[in-house]
């Protein structure tokens, strides 16, 4: 018996032994019955279809753009077509601010948390030593200082080289 199976868009055809199948499928065939018949429509049923539709409700948009949105009384041919673009802001900021707290867990791993904290505030969100100081209610020779110390612990973690030169002292 030959049997049509589903791939994708488009049909393959096997052969198989019918009673094999029959007794694979559970199909009980009455006097008169097609026997390859009952057998195609019983998988079609049970395995074609679902993996068919399956597939084509996830993949049925997949380069297609979606209809641009356009009032009743413009024509098909006005605008630019930027209705069409997908809005990705959304998906990037997602996925920026997922980074960022696997940055900062890695971090949190190897420095005290102080350190952390200076170098979070002064060197990712911009703050000056002198602002982190007044925020946090300590001298800014200590915060310049702490600074430090968890630059040189970071390079530690991370295996980056210092440039700074010889220090003298």
């Amino acid at each position: 018996m030959k049997l049509k199976i589903r791939y994708e868009n488009t049909y393959q055809t096997l052969e198989v032994e019918t009673d094999a199948m029959k007794s694979w499928l559970s199909i009980d065939v009455e006097d008169g019955e097609d026997v390859e018949a009952a057998i195609q429509e019983r998988f079609e049923e049970v395995w074609n279809k679902p993996d068919y539709n399956n597939w084509h409700h996830l993949n049925r948009y997949i380069g297609q753009p979606q209809k641009p949105y356009r009032r009743d009384d413009e024509d098909a041919e006005m605008g630019d077509g930027v209705d069409t673009l997908e809005d990705v802001r959304l998906t990037r900021n997602l996925e920026r601010k997922m980074e960022d707290e696997e940055f900062v867990a890695n971090l949190q791993v190897g420095m005290k948390k102080e350190y952390v904290d200076v170098l979070i505030a002064v060197d990712i969100e911009g703050m000056s030593r002198k602002e982190y100081a007044a925020h946090t209610s300590e001298k800014p020779n200590t915060v310049s200082h702490r600074l430090q110390r968890a630059e040189k612990k970071f390079c530690e973690i991370f295996g980056i080289v210092s440039h700074s030169g010889p220090r003298r002292g």
